[in-house]
């Protein structure tokens, strides 16, 4: 009991860090050019790669152990789940959205002006709101993995959140550019962003404070944010990138698509040898 007191302000420590490394889309707002239409469209392109990416080479492969142990047969029916509830999600999003450009325009019809705070809210894609919950849900799980790696083992608990935060620059940094691309402002953006990541905490406090087995949150919810990712990517990220996909845009969108993908398959390469290899495998088993 006394090694998981101590593992506490370690675990809580961790997290908080996993969160400010979501602050490194400030860092990339200081270049310039950062938010010319370009190099959004990169980001975008490189977030819909890690997307796919980390749906495929590490989300997926690493719930299958888990269900295959127990002998469970449906883990493709938990991430069409995913998948299906972000599809609905979007669905009561993207009728809000109408509903608010319907007010706007009637606002504007009869009085000629718009309606305060009803112009910039319909301004923003719902995609936007999509992927900070799939982000989020995704930060959460971080935190209860960290968490549940320090109670197990302090050298396991900082070996696990390198790991975290390697995952976390590409994803948090892309995530930032699509919610830019969507429209949110740039400050609004980053106080969104930094929230979701906040969520690690809660994922971390969940786990050292509450008694929720921490094999039932990875069981189900690791092939939940598979499908969730799949959906974003496929849904509004790469439709989003195909309007732009003409001459020489079109091979630059592609391999920054790419190169997202080579990410995570480089941080798949991490985890399978090394420490970091140890930490996956402590983690699955």
């Amino acid at each position: 009991m006394a090694g998981a007191v101590d593992a506490v302000p370690a675990a809580l420590l961790a997290v908080a860090i996993v969160s400010i490394v979501s602050l490194v889309g400030a860092l990339a707002l200081s270049l310039p050019g950062v938010r010319s239409h370009r190099f959004l469209l990169i980001l975008v392109a490189v977030a819909a790669g890690t997307l796919v990416g980390d749906a495929f080479l590490h989300l997926i492969p690493q719930a299958v152990h888990p269900w295959e142990e127990r002998g469970l047969p449906s883990m493709g029916l938990w991430i069409v789940g995913g998948f299906m509830v972000f599809f609905a999600l979007e669905i009561i999003l993207r009728s809000r959205h109408a509903h608010v450009e319907m007010v706007d325009e009637a606002a504007h019809m009869h009085v000629h002006a718009p309606v305060p705070g009803e112009a910039e809210v319909k301004n923003i894609a719902p995609y936007a709101w999509t992927n900070l919950v799939a982000d989020g849900l995704h930060n959460l799980l971080d935190g209860a993995v960290i968490a549940t790696a320090f109670l197990a083992d302090v050298p396991l608990g900082i070996a696990t959140t390198v790991a975290v935060v390697i995952h976390e620059v590409p994803q948090e940094l892309g995530d930032f550019a699509v919610l830019l691309r969507a429209g949110l402002p740039v400050r609004k953006a980053l106080a969104f962003n930094f929230g979701s990541a906040l969520l690690s905490v809660l994922g971390a406090l969940v786990i050292l404070f509450l008694p929720v087995p921490p094999e039932t949150l990875e069981l189900y919810g690791i092939p939940l944010i598979a499908g969730a990712f799949l959906y974003i990517a496929a849904s509004d990220l790469i439709p989003e990138l195909h309007h732009h996909t003409r001459g020489r845009e079109a091979a630059i969108i592609l391999a920054c698509f790419v190169l997202g993908l080579a990410i995570m398959y480089g941080v798949l390469r991490l985890e399978e040898t090394g420490f970091l290899g140890a930490v996956e495998g402590n983690q699955t088993h």
